[in-house]
């Protein structure tokens, strides 16, 4: 005897082994036993097999037309075998029970089922809301398989186009664009999102990576909304009798530090660190400042940026040559052996008598020069570069003293120029990269450092000696952290620090920057009169979430630098015809980085050796969509001139943040079980 069984909503023919009051057990043609009560057992019948009748019943269950079947029922619940009569006449086969319990069981939409064999129809109205549904779904099914075929065929259909960008890196997985993609790219054999490519959803690489960055962070577009400035009268400033300088690269266009040197009559030398005032027009919950706290940090990237505040606010505080800017100032008073006397505070107008750029003026400022006292007179500032360049030696040797060792200013930097075809950022095909170095520790970068340094130091400690809380930045085995209460960073080696130089460009600095002037107009009760009193709970969600963001934007920035490097390896290629094989340094025991361009690459195959050790590689490929690289150890490189002692410090913090991380390859959105193409063999980025 065989019985057709309901287990867990699921019909099955099993053998019947034993039969008793309450439960039954049974063998499934698996030849599983199992027990089970007996209101599972729907029928019970002797032939034919249980397997051969399930074969049987599934093919007489297709051809039960659900709509005949629907206007035969009572609108009532119904069990399905004593209904099996009334359609088949006469006495129905077991085969006959079992399809008809197949048929209904399959349209759940239609036939309701209310309990283990027990069914009721929808209603005429329900049947009519699901019978569009089905069409509708056979109708989009349609329009999914051609899609499928046009992509297959070469083509991109309007609405995976449509649902560009991002279907490449958030897709709706329910959307049938998504399921036809998903479709299309295992039949080719790649990844999704490289389908897209190849049908140029993208114009190009770049567009991608730009579309996934500015989707996960500027959902609403870069562009600034229009916010009218403040009114605000900087000459109720007092003016400082003093000609300022700064010192960046010639890209800067958010200037927010300048310097100054003043001798004093008593044989003493007041040194001034000038930053741009921007808190002055942007109070706690103000537009400019709403503008800011969602933005957080400006991005810089290799060729373009997107800036923390509008041109116009940028426009009113850079500290632009020509023109007297308003400032907050640190004036430093320091003894004839440079050691430091006092310090003052002030928020004032500072009249900029020159922008200074790096790349203009160090190859004509050497170490030795500047040591001696015999830069030329030609170079704008020379005695004040000279004063502050023997201030920097002794600052940062009471640092060493604190750190307990020298620091390492060798670290190499790499400046990204991108010429864009007629300035149009959308041809990044045809754009050409040139990528430059400059080692750190050169006069005048050490000179900037150190004393952002002091400022930062200084002002971070005065915020902590008056009970002011702020965004302060700490370090303790060798752990960075940001917290709201002042800590010491050893890497560093000050007792308290803090972001305060950059307020243009950092929020974290901006909200620095008003409890320091809090300070400055209020003295002792600044604590109570500061945008944030202690405990703000606000002030630790700012913390949290400059954190996250600036994380987020230095990642973007690091990608982007990588892609350019590999742009810049489509360049050597194309001049070259064949293999590229480049110098590069090991940096790690599997990893090297390229001697003149910032591109890691692992190779697990390179013999050990020293850090620092010179190698030459062979890179074979490269992939722009995940930021891959193919490369193999060549052999030994050339170390004379290398100057690769104290290679790359990747831990500590300078004046302007954190060592960029290495840069990794991008993360494809999950695809299920696509089949991606051709894996990259060999080093994969770091």
């Amino acid at each position: 005897m065989h019985a057709f069984i309901d287990e867990d909503s699921t019909h099955k023919a099993a053998t019947l082994l034993s039969h008793a009051d309450s439960s039954a057990q049974v063998e499934l043609i698996s030849g599983k036993r199992i027990k089970i009560k007996n209101n599972q057992i729907l029928f019970t019948f002797a032939a034919p097999a249980p397997q051969a009748l399930m074969a049987a019943a599934a093919a007489e269950a297709a051809q039960i037309d659900p709509d005949f079947l629907w206007e035969l029922l009572p609108q009532a619940e119904f069990v399905a075998v004593e209904f099996a009569p009334d359609y088949f006449g006469g006495t129905p086969s077991a085969v006959q029970k079992a399809a008809l319990l197949m048929a209904l069981h399959a349209q759940p939409a239609i036939f309701n089922r209310k309990g283990k064999g027990v069914y009721k129809p929808a209603t005429p109205e329900m049947l009519a809301t699901v019978k569009a549904a089905l069409e509708k779904k056979a109708r989009e099914q349609a329009r999914c398989d051609a899609m499928v075929l046009e992509l297959v065929s070469g083509g991109l259909p309007a609405e995976v186009q449509a649902a560009c960008p991002g279907i490449a890196f958030k897709p709706d997985k329910n959307g049938w664009a998504w399921k036809a993609l998903v479709l299309a790219a295992k039949q080719v054999g790649t990844h999704p999102t490289r389908l897209l490519m190849q049908r140029g959803a993208f114009k190009s690489h770049y567009d991608l990576h730009m579309a996934r960055f500015m989707g996960e962070q500027f959902p609403q577009g870069a562009a600034h909304r229009a916010i009218a400035l403040p009114a605000f009268v900087a000459d109720d400033l007092p003016l400082a009798n003093l000609q300022a300088f700064s010192i960046d690269d010639s890209q800067t266009t958010e200037i927010d530090d300048a310097l100054s040197v003043t001798h004093l009559a008593d044989g003493s030398t007041e040194v001034g660190i000038h930053i741009a005032a921007p808190s002055l027009v942007m109070p706690r919950g103000s537009a400019l400042d709403k503008l800011a706290r969602a933005r957080m940090s400006t991005v810089y990237m290799p060729g373009d940026k997107i800036t923390m505040l509008p041109d116009a606010a940028v426009a009113a505080f850079s500290l632009d040559e020509g023109r007297p800017c308003p400032a907050v100032s640190l004036y430093c008073v320091f003894d004839a052996d440079k050691q430091l006397l006092s310090t003052r505070t002030v928020a004032e107008r500072v009249p900029l008598a020159a922008n200074l750029r790096h790349d203009v003026l160090e190859n004509d400022i050497s170490t030795a020069d500047i040591a001696a006292g015999t830069l030329p007179s030609s170079i704008p500032f020379h005695a004040e570069l000279t004063y502050l360049y023997a201030l920097r030696a002794v600052l940062s040797a009471q640092r060493d003293a604190v750190r307990g060792k020298p620091e390492n200013n060798n670290r190499t930097d790499f400046n990204f120029a991108v010429a864009w075809p007629a300035g149009d950022t959308t041809q990044a095909q045809q754009a050409q990269v040139t990528i430059t170095t400059r080692k750190r520790g050169s006069p005048l970068d050490a000179i900037v450092s150190e004393m952002m340094i002091l400022a930062n130091s200084t002002w971070a400690g005065l915020l902590a000696k008056q009970g002011v809380p702020g965004v302060f930045r700490g370090q303790r085995f060798g752990k960075v952290k940001m917290s709201t209460t002042p800590m010491a960073h050893e890497s560093i080696g000050v007792a308290h620090y803090g972001w305060f130089t950059s307020p243009l460009r950092r929020y974290s600095d901006l909200v620095n920057q008003a409890q320091l002037l809090a300070i400055v107009q209020h003295g002792a009760l600044a604590a109570l009169q500061a945008p944030y009193k202690p405990k703000d709970v606000d002030l630790y969600a700012i913390v949290g979430a400059f954190d996250e963001r600036y994380n987020a934007y230095a990642a973007h920035q690091s990608s982007m630098e990588r892609y350019w490097c590999l742009r810049w390896l489509v360049q050597e290629k194309a001049q070259r015809g064949h293999t590229v094989q480049l110098d590069a340094v090991l940096v790690r025991p599997d990893t090297v980085r390229l001697r003149t361009v910032p591109l890691y690459i692992q190779l697990p195959s390179i013999p050990d050796g020293a850090r620092g050790r010179p190698v030459v590689i062979d890179v074979l490929s490269w992939d722009e969509l995940d930021l891959s690289v193919h490369a193999r150890f060549a052999g030994e490189g050339n170390a004379a001139g290398a100057g690769l002692a104290g290679f790359e410090t990747l831990s500590d913090d300078d004046h302007d943040g954190d060592d960029a991380p290495l840069s990794a390859p991008v993360a494809l959105p999950d695809a299920e079980d696509v089949v991606v193409g051709a894996a990259i063999v060999g080093a994969a980025a770091v």
